[in-house]
């Protein structure tokens, strides 16, 4: 199970390590299309700008994976022990799985409405699909590293 979680967390950061890329190389080519050819790269910032949603949320479920999201920290006094740990990543579980409910139901919206991308004219609801996989993602994560907190990387120190 462990290899699963690291090997999932590879796919996530490699897929979003390529939206970013996309999502650069794109703007960058839409500044030289204008500067040196007078013209534009039709649905290039659209596309662009998909990418970076993708690579941004699953930014989120890499800082969950990495355990290196920023947290609140008003409780670490007053919660003690070892269960204080495994408590917070349930009840995160739980919040990402209630978040993923709505991202599903944003998404069928999307799909039940035909919502089309700007200029580029294609179905937003499959790109949207990122949002319900970051919370399930991070749902499954927080649960994993409630049933064996060994696994979940040490945190980020940070002054």
């Amino acid at each position: 199970m462990r290899l699963y979680v690291q090997l999932l967390l590879w796919l996530e950061s490699t897929v979003a390590v390529i939206a970013y890329l996309t999502t650069a190389t794109l703007l960058l080519a839409q500044i030289l299309a204008r500067e040196f050819l007078t013209t534009s790269i039709d649905g290039g910032t659209t596309v662009a700008v998909l990418a970076a949603i993708v690579a941004g949320s699953l930014g989120m479920v890499i800082a969950t994976g990495e355990n290196a999201h920023l947290r609140p920290t008003f409780a670490d006094g007053i919660l003690r022990g070892k269960w204080a740990e495994r408590m917070g990543d349930v009840v995160s579980a739980i919040v990402h799985l209630f978040l993923a409910y709505f991202a599903f139901e944003f998404v069928a919206q999307s799909r039940e409405f035909n919502d089309l991308a700007a200029l580029i004219r294609i179905p937003l609801w499959p790109i949207q699909m990122v949002f319900p996989y970051m919370f399930l993602s991070s749902a499954f994560k927080h649960l994993i590293f409630a049933w064996q907190p060994e696994w979940k990387p040490r945190p980020i120190l940070r002054d």
